[in-house]
């Protein structure tokens, strides 16, 4: 076998250095998620200690344990959306394109608000169908990650508008407004790195997520900021199915 035969081609090369870059990636979730799995799990053995103790007390009468029982609830829902964003995030997975009207996929991101009466929700949709070739279990997850995004920078209360329009030539977008307190310049420039987070009991992978199954999608997301007024994030998307005639 000559030289040349056994020398890798670019493609070939370029495919390990992504195999590895992805294997890197998923040690580092890994080793992120046991950590935020140990505090989780020790929170609930907390609670159950507590509430073993109280197993001979009627837990209707007793709304301290009620509050246990809560909070362990959360905590073991907050795992699983945790595990659900690391294992994606990790997970080198084909999309699964179809047509779909990106309205619908909005509406079905914002039920998150169910029954939040602190968030005043604001649409702005500026046409009557926004059809995009897209992976709508994917996109949710992006789209639901920036709403709680949003909701979590008002502290949870406040103002939240949804704005969508077509952009020319070919693209739809989806921006997310709140009033929240700002992203500082410095923050803004690291927000779609892996792992970076202001916020305590958080991986810091939502935004590098979101970032990565939009590019996957052929699009980008902006932000604009102003400290003590609020964030916009803004997913553009092509707005005709991949492989379509322009």
């Amino acid at each position: 076998m000559s030289e040349t035969e056994m020398k890798p081609t670019q493609d070939e090369e370029a495919a390990r250095n992504q195999k590895m870059e992805r294997l890197i990636v998923a040690g580092e979730v890994a080793l992120a998620l046991m950590h935020e799995l140990r505090n989780k799990l020790n929170i609930i053995r907390g609670s159950l200690y507590y509430v073993r103790t109280k197993l001979a007390e009627p837990i209707n009468a007793d709304e301290k344990l009620k509050k246990h029982m809560e909070r362990a609830d959360k905590d073991i829902q907050s795992m699983v959306y945790l595990m659900e964003k690391s294992l994606r995030f990790a997970k080198d997975k084909a999309l699964e394109m179809q047509p779909f009207d990106l309205s619908q996929l909005v509406e079905e991101s914002l039920l998150f608000l169910t029954g939040n009466t602190m968030v005043d929700l604001v649409r702005d949709y500026r046409g009557d169908t926004f059809i995009i070739s897209c992976d709508t279990e994917q996109l949710r997850l992006v789209f639901t990650n920036l709403i709680i995004n949003a909701v979590q920078a008002m502290e949870g209360k406040g103002q939240l508008t949804v704005t969508m329009l077509k952009r020319e030539p070919g693209e739809v977008t989806v921006a997310f407004t709140d009033i929240g307190k700002g992203i500082s310049p410095e923050n803004r420039a690291k927000l779609f790195t892996s792992f970076f987070t202001t916020k305590t009991a958080c991986t810091g992978l939502g935004l590098a997520m979101c970032q990565r199954i939009t590019k996957l999608h052929n699009g980008r997301i902006e932000v604009e900021s102003e400290m003590g007024k609020g964030t916009t994030f803004t997913v553009i998307l092509p707005s005709r199915p991949t492989g379509s005639p322009a």
